[in-house]
């Protein structure tokens, strides 16, 4: 006959359905354990082993930092994988970025509404930062798991930047001359400010000379150009300098010096007697030759120089724009001929 059911499990509730069927409900978590079951009328004792079917989600990572992006443009897409590690089909009920910055954080998936035991889908997490400063919001998983719903925290700074190209980007030039390439700037997000002023450099081209202009672009000036001219020097002669006289009297001293000395000769020689006359002319040759020597030995360093200017060859110039500690760099290739 149909006899009365005990219950052996704590905490589980059961419904008897028939004299051969029964249903049991245990508690979330439960998930193997023994099930004893005996009859009032007989002294047999059931005891068989049950299995809990049920989802298991892994969430993989469960933070993402994007670091830092430019304000306005997209970071690189990272990925969160959802893994149901369970023995029973996770109902995925829905997935959405929550927080104070949300909107700033997209995502897409290739998750199914139910994700069968044993498979895993794809999250792919996008930051695009609406305003300079750090942001942060959630990745939220509704599901039937333990636990719903789970996150994933969402981190990323949004920066100010600028773009920065030159036009054209390689040129020919002969020496002593000059060639012109434009440079255009412009802020990140469009219509913003550049991070502080801009200022240029250049660097890479032996003997040779960069001009900006202008040399600096305003931090509110918004997108514009600026010209880059590049000058290659021309090989050239440069001619000593004027010699010093002796003790580095300039000579045109020295030649009024002697004028006064052959008129103060001229005058002692018509009136002095002819020892003082011949003591007189010894000392003037015993002068002239040690100007003479002076003039002889003085040009150590008075020699032709000569500058071989910008040398023959293409050389790639380095041109790097900065503001407020952001730089970026572009490549002007100049051919010297």
């Amino acid at each position: 006959g149909r006899g009365k059911y005990f219950r052996r499990i704590s905490r589980a509730q059961f419904s008897v359905v028939s004299s051969t069927q029964m249903t049991v409900t245990v508690p979330i978590g439960a998930v193997t354990g023994p099930l004893t079951i005996s009859k009032a009328s007989c002294a047999d004792v059931q005891t068989v082993a049950f299995t809990i079917l049920q989802p298991q989600i892994d969430v993989v990572p469960v933070s993402l930092s994007f670091g830092n992006v430019a304000q306005g443009m997209a970071s690189a897409a990272q990925s969160v994988t959802l893994a149901n590690t369970g023995t029973a089909a996770l109902v995925i009920g829905g997935i959405s970025v929550t927080g104070a910055n949300a909107l700033d954080f997209s995502q897409i998936n290739s998750c199914p509404g139910s994700l069968a035991a044993g498979a895993s889908c794809v999250i792919s997490i996008t930051f695009m930062p609406s305003t300079s400063g750090p942001e942060s919001a959630s990745l939220t998983i509704i599901d039937n798991a333990s636990g719903s719903p789970q996150t994933a925290m969402l981190t990323g700074t949004g920066t100010i930047d600028f773009t920065f190209s030159a036009s054209p980007t390689s040129a020919t030039v002969s020496r002593g001359n000059s060639v012109v390439t434009t440079l255009t700037l412009a802020p990140v997000p469009a219509g913003g400010q550049y991070p502080g002023n801009v200022t240029f450099a250049c660097s890479g081209l032996p003997e040779a000379a960069c001009l900006f202009t202008p040399a600096t672009v305003l931090q509110a000036a918004g997108a514009t150009t600026v010209s880059l001219g590049v000058s290659a020097k021309a090989p050239s002669i440069i001619p000593p300098a004027p010699r010093p006289g002796p003790g580095g009297a300039p000579w045109g001293l020295l030649l009024w010096a002697l004028v006064g000395m052959a008129s103060t000769g001229w005058f002692f020689l018509r009136h002095a007697s002819g020892r003082w006359r011949y003591a007189f002319s010894l000392g003037v040759v015993l002068v002239l030759a040690g100007l003479a020597m002076a003039c002889g030995g003085g040009g150590g360093g008075g020699g032709v120089v000569h500058d071989p200017g910008t040398p023959v060859g293409t050389f790639p110039i380095t041109v790097t724009a900065t503001a407020g500690g952001v730089s970026h760099a572009v490549t002007f290739t100049v051919t010297v001929q």
